[in-house]
């Protein structure tokens, strides 16, 4: 990627190797959004990868009360995948019973429209992966500080490990994918472990021919595909802690099966081959956690944990999350700050394009809630009406049409004659219909002509099946855009768009920042999107 670090060093291993060159870039920050999934709305893109994307959404509930969210969803081309959506449920059913301040909380999942989607808890900070390509800029992430942190997604790691299913019997959990860029640590100084998408539950061998996970990180057993248990998820940590505390990549190579042979039979430096000042009770923790028989590891993430923790109580170093929000705010103040702007200029946005009082607005189908117990895949099948529903509901219809066509007749039997407005061509309108001053328009006393500027609109026919979008609110002058393509001024009503997903961009007035929504157009059915007035 092209964010990643790149690391470099000489040397034969176990020889002192020269200082690595590193550069490091942090990746785009939050690229505004608007639109709704389910009882969300979505303000930011977080990230995108080749399984989905991650959002940052507000929810909304009773008396205006709103709460920042992250929402993981699915990416369209796998939403139809029947394995891959078991294997998204399964990572919220697994998570959402985890209940630990080191592992990131998924409270809520659901389907709308195909879009799968599982909400969790929005956490303000970064992976360890970033943290540890910024501090590569600087003095790298202190010794101490990257102690705790991994202290920390240890313990979380044992609150995974010891899960118990619904009858009391272990879970026997498996992250299967530990990592640098699966351990976050906030601003506040809190580590959590994040993604148990593709966690191992029950006991046994890693499917045949499947490896899930970053092959620098996978024990010796999760490649071979042997039986894997919590100790794998072990080795993986011992390997993130190496990394984070020397600067350098352990079993990364510039191919898999280099990278496999590293894992598998290659000596395995100590972190002092590359700090002759390394604390050598902490090379005896790392050494321990990369022991490749499972057997002389330690025995599980809870003794990991207190070793570093100990370590740390006998080293004099007093760290706690105090120590490590100072890093992080040493390194993200600037993107902290940028960050907090951003979402505090969302907040009070208003929510999903909330209709005008005087716009008809139809509501979009409710979200689809998945049974955590039996998940299904697609939309509830709802109950076949009763034959007696059935011949209500056609006489209610025949009369209702009938009704409308006798007050049709009689509206126009009554209607007087009018004339005919004078033809308007569709393709010009206005600039000062949509409240801009014309240019070189004359004063009061003036008697030089008034000049009008125009701006063509191109003739859009009528889609089949249409459906409706209405652009009100921001200031005189405001423009809709689809594309390159002008829609009109704002208030823009009722302009008829083919069914599905539309970009629209918004220029709320003249001059201010152009705003991108995400409209899901349906057949017959009026989307209004209403932004703060500037009038």
């Amino acid at each position: 990627m092209a964010n990643d670090a790149v690391v470099t060093a000489t040397g034969a291993p176990g020889e002192p190797r020269s200082a690595p060159v590193r550069r490091a870039t942090l990746p785009p920050d939050l690229v505004a959004e608007d639109w709704r999934l389910g009882r969300y709305v979505v303000r930011f893109k977080v990230a995108q990868g080749g399984m989905g994307a991650v959002y940052l959404a507000q929810l909304e509930t009773q008396a205006g009360f709103r709460k920042w969210v992250a929402l993981k969803t699915i990416d369209e081309r796998l939403a139809t995948d029947r394995n891959f959506v078991k294997l998204f449920l399964a990572e919220a059913r697994l998570t959402a019973k985890i209940d630990h301040p080191n592992v990131c909380t998924v409270f809520d999942f659901g389907e709308e429209n195909g879009t799968y989607f599982l909400a969790m808890e929005y956490l303000a900070g970064e992976s360890l992966s970033t943290l540890s390509k910024r501090a590569s800029m600087g003095h790298g992430v202190p010794i101490p500080v990257a102690a705790k942190i991994i202290a920390d997604a240890a313990r979380g790691l044992h609150a995974a490990h010891e899960l118990k299913l619904d009858d009391g019997s272990p879970a026997n959990v498996v992250h299967r994918d530990v990592s640098p860029q699966n351990i976050f640590v906030l601003y506040d100084g809190v580590a959590k472990v994040v993604d148990f998408g593709v966690a191992f539950v029950g006991e046994g061998r890693d499917r045949a021919g499947f490896l899930a996970g970053k092959r620098p990180y996978m024990s010796p057993e999760q490649l071979k595909l042997e039986t894997i248990d919590r100790r794998s998820d072990l080795w993986s940590l011992g390997v993130v802690l190496w990394e984070v505390t020397t600067g350098q990549r352990l079993f990364r190579r510039d191919s898999d099966e280099s990278t496999e042979e590293a894992i598998l039979n290659e000596a395995i430096p100590g972190p002092r081959v590359y700090q002759a000042n390394y604390p050598r009770e902490l090379e005896a923790i790392v050494m321990k956690a990369l022991a490749r028989k499972p057997e002389e590891r330690f025995q599980t993430a809870a003794e990991f944990a207190r070793a570093l923790e100990q370590y740390l109580a006998n080293s004099g170093a007093m760290v706690g999350v105090d120590e490590v929000r100072a890093v992080m705010h040493e390194y993200f103040s600037e993107r902290m700050s940028a960050r907090e702007v951003q979402i505090r200029a969302r907040s009070q946005d208003a929510f999903g394009g909330v209709p005008d009082d005087d716009a008809t607005h139809a509501p979009g189908p409710a979200t689809a809630r998945i049974d955590v117990a039996s998940p299904r895949l697609g939309r509830n099948e709802k109950a076949p009406p009763s034959p007696l529903r059935n011949a209500l509901g056609w006489l209610l219809t025949i009369a209702l049409i009938a009704g409308l066509i006798g007050g049709a007749g009689y509206f126009v039997w009554t209607m007087p004659a009018a004339k005919p407005p004078p033809p308007v061509d569709p393709r010009v309108i206005p600039l000062n219909a949509a409240g801009i001053a014309p240019q070189g328009s004359s004063s009061a006393g003036d008697a030089g002509p008034t000049i009008v500027p125009m701006i063509r609109v191109p003739v859009r026919p009528t889609p089949l099946n249409a459906g409706f979008i209405s652009v009100t609110g921001g200031g005189p002058g405001g423009l809709v855009f689809e594309g390159g393509t002008l829609l009109g001024a704002m208030p823009l009503r009722r302009f008829a768009l083919a069914p599905g997903r539309h970009l629209i961009r918004v220029e709320p007035s003249p001059g201010a920042a152009m705003r991108t929504i995400v409209v899901n157009v349906q057949t017959g059915r009026e989307t209004t999107h209403r932004f703060p007035s500037t009038r």
